[in-house]
């Protein structure tokens, strides 16, 4: 089930348009999360500034700066950790990926990078930390996932 949560939630962030601290919300108004999440986010990323919280139906969000990066933390309403991201920087990936981007998505032009980081106590067979390229080609735009070695996957035509 966490690994559905976490597929929806790679999928909205791309989907969205609404911007905070650099990283896409999944809600348009800020708001305050339940005292259960904001005690544990607290635990979590002791020392967080610009902190900025949204929800939906399904989990909350918390946009932030932790030692000097814009991050977003994913929590359900029980205080459940379910995902961290950050937004990087396309040098980051490795030259093997970027060759296989630029062979099989000609013409695309790199949009934004994020690394995804699942608890540690996830279960299935999902990657820890996986990371994911936004691109753009014209009106098509594409979400391919970059594995641990390296290799390009389509993740999900986007539009």
């Amino acid at each position: 089930m966490k690994n559905l949560v976490l597929i929806g939630l790679i999928v909205a962030l791309f989907s969205f348009n609404v911007k905070a601290a650099g990283i896409n919300k999944i809600a348009d108004n800020a708001v305050e999360a339940n005292d259960v999440t904001t005690r544990q986010f607290a635990n979590d990323f002791t020392g967080a500034t610009e902190v900025k919280w949204s929800k939906n139906k399904y989990l909350q969000q918390v946009d932030f700066v932790f030692n000097g990066e814009p991050a977003s933390a994913f929590y359900n309403y029980n205080g459940e950790f379910l995902g961290l991201i950050y937004n990087l920087d396309f040098k980051t990936l490795p030259a093997k990926a970027m060759k296989q981007i630029e062979k099989n998505y000609k013409g695309y032009t790199l949009n934004k990078v994020i690394l995804l980081q699942a608890p540690e106590n996830m279960s299935g067979d999902a990657d820890q930390v996986a990371y994911f390229a936004d691109l753009k080609k014209n009106n098509s735009e594409v979400l391919v996932r970059i594995t641990p070695q390296a290799n390009v996957e389509l993740f999900q035509q986007i539009r």
